[in-house]
């Protein structure tokens, strides 16, 4: 028998994923990666601790390609939309992976997936990636986004829509909206996604020039914040070299020992007040 005590720690523990441990595994990947040299292709897998990309394109003017992330938008490096000058926007080696989706009419899109290995996120894990999306045209619900998949089906989507003002984070099936202090910028940005406990969540977007926004968020669906992997999107943003949108660099990290760690830590502190009290 392992008393209350045990089983009080089991259980915390079981609430954040180290009884036993189910952690993503410590990842990285970019564009720089000469996996990517002949291109973006399905089954690609650059970096470490992720699994394959899966690419899916739509309609008839969608795809996938690498190139510069300085063309799109107003194809200026001058830092003049909330970006820094002369700083490659967020290139590596001279390159990201590229996504176009042209028209609406023809139902055009292109994603991009790929899933975590190891493990969902776990309490004190983040994911990173970076975005830098071009103008995007303002009707229906054309979009450029990042979507953090969670097991349940549910899912933590940052976007900028065409014709808004800011950029907004869906959650909840989409029926939870935080719009960010954040306003368009075409030079790019980092999102970070950290998880902070079972079911809740803290997103951080930081654009090229510093300006920064996070925003704390609670899901509801029965999986809680068990993020799995990551969906790329461009939904009709538009048609030429403007419109484009790009992404770049994915870290999954603290490595997933260290996230353990924590959690342990913070299930003995809870079971040394509960036995003082007692």
């Amino acid at each position: 028998m392992i008393g209350k005590a045990g089983t009080l720690l089991c259980a915390g523990a079981l609430m954040i994923g180290v009884c036993p441990v189910r952690a993503a595994n410590l990842a990285f990947d970019s564009a720089a990666d000469p996996v990517y040299n002949d291109g973006w292709q399905s089954g690609d897998n650059g970096g470490y601790g992720l699994a394959p990309w899966g690419l899916l394109a739509l309609g008839t003017s969608s795809g996938h390609f690498m190139s510069t992330s300085t063309g799109n938008g107003d194809g200026l490096d001058d830092g003049t939309t909330r970006g820094a000058a002369n700083d490659r926007d967020i290139d590596t080696s001279g390159r990201s992976w590229g996504m176009y989706a042209s028209y609406d009419a023809n139902a055009d899109g292109a994603g991009a997936f790929r899933s975590l290995t190891g493990g969902p996120l776990s309490i004190g894990q983040s994911i990173l990636i970076d975005m830098d999306n071009g103008y995007i045209v303002a009707s229906g619900l054309n979009t450029v986004g990042v979507q953090f998949l969670v097991s349940d089906g549910n899912a933590v989507f940052f976007r900028f829509k065409g014709g808004d003002t800011n950029y907004e984070v869906l959650t909840n099936n989409f029926t939870t909206i935080d719009t960010t202090t954040l306003g368009f910028a075409d030079e790019g940005m980092t999102i970070a996604l950290t998880r902070t406990g079972f079911a809740t969540m803290s997103l951080t977007a930081t654009l090229r020039n510093g300006d920064t926004d996070t925003i704390a968020l609670i899901m509801t669906g029965s999986a809680g914040a068990d993020v799995i992997g990551l969906s790329l999107n461009n939904d009709s943003a538009g048609p030429g070299s403007s419109h484009d949108a790009y992404f770049n660099s994915i870290t999954v990290t603290p490595e997933p020992a260290s996230a353990a760690l924590l959690g342990i830590a913070g299930v003995f502190t809870f079971n040394r007040r509960l036995r003082s009290s007692s």
